[in-house]
């Protein structure tokens, strides 16, 4: 993706990306500060920053289901009354530093940041501003690194807040600075420096506004190796929550509530657990490319933007971003709207609407037991009412009581056909009670998650991380580790070999194939209930995935774009303690192994019977 133009080549509303996660080799994280900002237009000018300012009036909403815009980059103001409605109350975007000081000293605000602030207030819309990005005046333009460049960032963070005053609830430090937005001698220790820079602006930001919710991270991805070393550095003490943007663009929203399940463990193991603001997430559209991708049309993207959401709610998060309101004519289309002369509504629109009109003001009550790829997101509403999100990977058929109603994505009714509804990938709204959910013959719990439960410790958590060699399947361990701040990976001395929370990647030594192995080890007896997902890109000659158990295998497969390029299995099976599963990719048939990233998930559930 495209980094940063200069400010000087800058199109106005043009957005910019930075590069996330693998997950089936790269994916693309859509950075939500969105490049340098435009010019600036006619100016205002203040001197200094900070200042006290009236007490904010509090937002009286329980969850916050917003956007990312870009007014910030001069988005056109015909797009803010699109906003209330669709019922849109929470948007995030920026306040660019260089924009406001030009010159070392002197805070100049454009008139159109006075315009567009001006009419978010009037339409009561509560914005989350990101300060960003680096500054010409200070560390020869570098993100700031040095005691000076740091203390003039916390400066401007001041001015802001001293023009926009009680406006303002929350402030969001930085965005994406372990990807493509930090440049210069701060990438030499991204999350130390990121750590320094956020005490800073937090200390005293909270010395003149104590109300305001200081957010964190900003990350490009769920990067657990980059939040250990800051939350190490102090960093938790120094925020009110933590951001992350866990794009999923090659896969469905499910499972994205582990990545937050991983991150709020890896907190409590630093003895502190604060809330988690996901602050971009989104699908753009785009065609299959090979059998076993996924198309995502519009409707695809209104199903996904509702079960994500849904989906993080259930762990707890409160604040959810869709990236973005409008496509942005540099990047793929993942807005709500098009970017065309009319404005042009998607089905996403339409569906954020229903789902913030049902969901904004009520309180999860938890996840009713049903059987796999089942949903049923149980809720209460304002006035404690029962309300559920239900979707079902493969339709199934449930019971609906008189006096239950039920909705579609677009609030439109649904109505029963002999006391029934058919639950599809598309959710629905249900008020009232429900009756008949679909539940397996065995009741499950929660055992383990290949991506969640990764660690660069063998065994820990069950998980062990090696290769077998040629037609053997002596599973050999791996030794060596790399840590970066994108990801912690298992990693052998052959080409290309390793093991991240969610890809494998083979080898070879000379005419001998080198097989990447995630391995799984039962510390108990009973019956396990296993999900595994394999998936590789469309660019290698394709790669050959086993499912072996206590060494014997039990399923194997060819992935290649002239075939499928994904493979889901489920399955049930007894074991005992010392019992593995393992789970293997190997590489292509013609043994070039330049593109076998292939992405591998694991559930593996266990009888509570």
């Amino acid at each position: 993706m495209p980094a940063p133009m200069p400010i000087s080549t800058v199109v106005p509303g043009a957005a910019a990306f930075s590069l996330a996660l693998a997950f089936a080799g790269v994916i693309a994280s859509c950075g939500g500060g969105g490049g340098d900002p435009p010019a600036t237009g006619n100016t205002t000018t203040v001197s200094g920053g900070g200042g006290a300012t009236p007490p904010p009036v509090a937002p009286t909403q329980s969850l916050f289901l917003g956007v990312q815009t870009h007014f910030g980059q001069s988005w056109e103001p015909a797009l803010e009354p699109k906003l209330p409605a669709a019922g849109i109350t929470d948007i995030r975007d920026e306040l660019y530093w260089q924009v406001i000081e030009p010159t070392a000293g002197t805070f100049t605000f454009p008139s159109f940041y006075d315009t567009y602030m001006g009419a978010l207030k009037k339409d009561g819309v509560d914005p989350l501003i990101e300060f960003d990005f680096e500054n010409s005046n200070y560390d020869g333009g570098n993100t700031p690194y040095t005691d000076a460049g740091i203390a003039a960032y916390v400066r401007y963070t001041g001015a802001v807040l001293n023009r926009y005053g009680s406006q303002i609830h929350n402030v969001e430090i930085w965005n994406e600075y372990n990807g493509s937005f930090a440049k210069g001698p701060a990438t030499n220790d991204r999350p130390g420096t990121y750590t320094k820079m956020l005490k800073a602006a937090y200390t005293s930001i909270k010395a003149s506004r104590p109300d305001i919710t200081v957010v964190g991270g900003s990350t490009a991805g769920v990067p657990l190796p980059y939040f250990d070393q800051m939350f190490t550095d102090g960093a938790l003490d120094y925020m009110d929550a933590v951001s992350i943007h866990p794009y999923r663009y090659e896969s469905p929203p499910e499972g994205i509530e582990a990545q937050v399940t991983g991150l709020q463990n890896l907190m409590a193991s630093h003895g502190k657990v604060l809330p988690i603001w996901v602050t971009e997430i989104g699908w753009f559209l785009h065609t299959a490319t090979a059998q076993g991708d996924i198309t995502i049309d519009e409707p695809t993207q209104a199903k996904f933007l509702v079960r994500a959401y849904a989906l993080l709610l259930s762990t707890g998060v409160k604040h959810i971003y869709w990236y973005v309101l409008r496509d942005d004519s540099s990047g793929p289309p993942l807005g709500l709207i098009a970017d065309d002369a009319n404005l042009t509504t998607r089905q996403s629109y339409s569906a954020m609407r229903t789902m913030i009109g049902k969901l904004r003001t009520a309180t999860f009550a938890g996840r009713d037991a049903s059987a796999a790829n089942f949903y049923s997101m149980h809720f209460l509403d304002a006035n404690k009412h029962d309300l559920r999100v239900l979707w079902s990977l493969s339709s199934q058929k449930i019971t609906i009581p008189s006096g239950t109603a039920v909705v579609d994505l677009f609030d439109s009714t649904i109505t029963p056909s002999g006391g029934q509804i058919t639950v599809s990938d598309s959710p629905v709204y249900v008020s009232g009670a429900v009756s008949g959910l679909p539940t397996a013959e065995t009741a499950y719990t929660s055992e383990t998650e290949s991506d969640s439960s990764f660690s660069l410790q063998q065994g820990k958590f069950g998980w062990s991380y090696g290769y077998f060699l040629g037609n053997s399947t002596q599973f050999t361990a791996l030794t060596q580790t790399d840590l970066t701040d994108w990801r912690e990976r298992w990693i052998g001395s052959d080409p290309y070999l390793s093991i991240t929370s969610v890809d494998q990647h083979p080898s070879h030594r000379g005419k001998e194939l080198v097989t990447a192995v995630r391995r799984w080890t039962s510390d108990f007896t009973g019956t396990i209930h296993v999900q595994a997902h394999f998936k590789v890109g469309t660019q290698g000659d394709g790669v050959r995935l086993r499912i072996l158990a206590d060494g014997q295998a039990l399923y194997a497969d060819q992935l290649s774009k002239q075939t499928s390029i994904a493979r889901d299995f489920e399955f049930e099976r007894k074991v005992r303690p010392g019992s593995t599963l393992d789970f293997a990719v190997d590489p292509g048939a013609a043994g070039d192994i330049s593109y076998d990233a292939t992405a591998v998930s694991v559930v593996i559930d266990r009888s509570s019977s």
